[in-house]
């Protein structure tokens, strides 16, 4: 070949035709927010590896790219529930501990001890997720430690921050970004803040918004992409409140469980 590129209008062994305009030739791969202005179907050359990815979901920040070389490392947004692992901490009776378990979920088993919390406690939080790392927060004695411990090596969590109000009972959410506590019980008074904290930096938690009430406690923690959602709870509560994971605010009451509980855990799909 002559290594000219043409339109290519008419055949020529010498010839190579340029790419279309659905294709995107860029040293690097795409990412979940490479927003294809061709939409899906849009092709994504990487020049550098040779790797070749389809756009299959158009979703501006969250797009998915399909690779279309060797079939794996497909670029989404990163989402929950997992594919490995379980993973169980902390818990009370006869007295607090501070273990950390996981079991396989490919194949059932009995559970192992992979670490310990930085404090033994009950009452924490649960469904507080990112990518790589499991957290938790709060736990009885009205703690206000955040500990993280990692999914892809197996040892101790550290404590990464502090919630602005140590509680028990909190319910927990989790974004592709951020986790959230809300709720929970502080004292004998229950609260009604909602904390987050990011899992791209370590720190402490902040006050990003309230419940509608804050006689709350031991609700069910359930996660969107865009939303988090507390149900039920202390005193039998019979709201299913949400508040968003994109822009901080307070939660609204959107509905009624069937049946108004507490001491409940909530997961979701």
């Amino acid at each position: 070949m002559s290594g000219t590129v043409a339109n290519n209008l008419e055949r020529s062994s010498g010839t190579i035709g340029a790419a279309g305009s659905g294709i995107t030739v860029d040293s690097g791969d795409p990412a979940i927010d490479s927003n294809p202005a061709g939409g899906v179907g849009t092709v994504w050359s990487n020049s550098t590896s040779g790797e070749t990815y389809v756009c299959t979901d158009a979703t501006a920040g969250s797009n998915v790219w399909k690779n279309v070389g060797d079939g794996t490392g497909d670029i989404e947004p990163w989402s929950y529930p997992g594919l490995t692992y379980g993973y169980v901490h902390g818990g009370g009776s006869p007295s607090n501990t501070a273990n950390i378990e996981k079991f396989n979920m490919a194949s059932d088993g009995d559970g192992a001890s992979v670490g310990v919390l930085t404090v033994a406690r009950a009452s924490l939080s649960h469904g507080n997720v990112s990518e790589g790392s499991g957290y938790t927060a709060g736990g009885s004695g009205d703690s206000n430690v955040i500990d993280k411990y990692s999914y892809t090596s197996d040892s101790d969590s550290s404590d990464i921050g502090n919630l602005t109000v140590g509680r028990g009972t909190p319910a927990g959410t989790a974004s592709t970004e951020n986790c959230y506590t809300a709720g929970g019980s502080s004292g004998p008074p229950s609260v009604n803040v909602i904390d987050k904290w990011s899992v791209s930096s370590d720190g402490d938690a902040s006050d990003v918004g309230d419940l509608t009430t804050n006689s709350y406690g031991d609700g069910a923690g359930c996660s969107s992409l865009t939303y988090g959602y507390m149900v039920s709870g202390t005193h039998l509560q019979d709201r299913i409140e949400k508040w968003s994971h994109v822009s901080d605010a307070n939660a609204t009451d959107v509905a009624d469980p069937a049946t108004p509980r507490n001491h409940t855990a909530g997961s979701h799909v």
